[in-house]
């Protein structure tokens, strides 16, 4: 069932649970040589707080013009980059 809380909560019998139950999940990205599809895509959800944990990315490509075009903070360590 979905709708307005006050009208479940009279068409729901007693002792059972109506409140949402939150649950967070965070999505963690580890990738090994991805496309540049998938980077854009990643660094794009970053970009949109959809992802809030921290990905990384290990390539040979030079990320640092890709990166710069969106506002993401970058860590990097020879060819792993970590995106906060």
């Amino acid at each position: 069932m979905c709708g307005p809380y006050e009208t479940l909560r009279k068409k729901t019998p007693l002792g059972t649970q109506v409140e949402t139950i939150v649950n967070q999940i965070a999505s963690l990205v580890n990738l090994t040589n991805p496309t540049e599809e998938v980077i854009r895509a990643v660094l794009v959800l970053h970009h949109a707080q959809v992802f809030t944990a921290p990905s990384v990315i290990t390539t040979d490509l030079d990320l640092t013009f890709l990166i710069s075009k969106y506002d993401v903070a970058v860590t990097r360590s020879v060819n792993t980059y970590t995106i906060l």
